[in-house]
């Protein structure tokens, strides 16, 4: 079996459980517009856009699991903070209602002033 048929079948062993997965999109807020290749910083440390956001994203990327972001308002600095909410294969459908449901319960998505 090739590694990614492997990391489906564990998430959808995890799914048998569990209707979704709610995990974070990122290490934090969503940052600043920037350049190619600038670094990102939050709470003081600095990192590289892919392992700010790596981590979060890249095995439902490999596994093609839908996930849906939902955003949950702003931060201290101003900037979105939102959460993913993955499922398993074919339920684009239930994450969709799911988010539907979760929006009357946020802020949902928040213009942001221009920085």
């Amino acid at each position: 079996m090739g590694l990614r048929m492997q990391l489906i079948k564990e998430w959808e062993t995890y799914f048998e459980e569990f209707d979704f997965l709610v995990c974070p999109s990122g290490f934090g807020p969503a940052y600043k517009r920037c350049k190619i290749g600038t670094p990102i910083t939050y709470e003081g440390k600095t990192m590289k856009y892919i392992d700010y956001v790596y981590p979060y994203n890249a095995c439902f990327n490999a596994s093609g699991h839908p996930a849906i972001s939902i955003p949950l308002g702003l931060g201290q600095e101003g900037l979105p903070l939102g959460v993913q909410v993955v499922g398993p294969h074919w339920s684009e459908p239930h994450l969709l209602h799911f988010a539907k449901l979760v929006s009357k319960h946020t802020e949902g998505f928040v213009k942001q002033h221009k920085y």
